[in-house]
């Protein structure tokens, strides 16, 4: 495994962040609040549009999915 250069890591993380606000990564309307205002708050309004996010731990028990799932579901049937 070849290991980088932390300088290189450090300005390619420059550049992504150049890139974000270029694009506006950090705007209000790119969250969906969950509808929990506790959870918003935390996630400063929501969760954020374009990421990846996990909504079943680490269990593969189908059944502790479900509930996570309908709630992601519920979320973005609001959006």
């Amino acid at each position: 495994m070849k290991r980088h250069d932390p300088d290189t890591i450090l300005l390619l993380r420059e550049q992504i962040a150049r890139i974000e606000r270029h694009h506006g990564a950090s705007g209000a309307g790119r969250r969906l609040a969950t509808g929990l205002d506790d959870l918003d708050d935390h996630l400063k309004g929501g969760l954020l549009r374009g990421a990846l996010h996990e909504f079943c731990g680490v269990r593969q028990d189908r059944a502790l999915c479900a509930r996570p799932a309908h709630f992601a579901a519920s979320i973005l049937a609001r959006h």
